[in-house]
């Protein structure tokens, strides 16, 4: 999550990896979950995947 408050503006997203090195190469996927009110379960059907090389 980037941005100040998360219970009020939970709409930005990302992500950082600090020192990532050649070693670290190959895919990666990462899948974000949209919630709601109530929180995070099985219910919440909004999510994006993307893959990096």
């Amino acid at each position: 999550f980037f941005g100040d408050n998360p219970e009020e503006a939970n709409t930005l997203c990302g992500l950082r990896i600090p020192k990532i090195t050649n070693a670290d190469a190959g895919e990666w996927t990462c899948r974000i979950t949209q919630c709601a009110v109530r929180g995070c379960d099985a219910a919440s059907d909004t999510t994006i995947e993307a893959k990096v090389r």
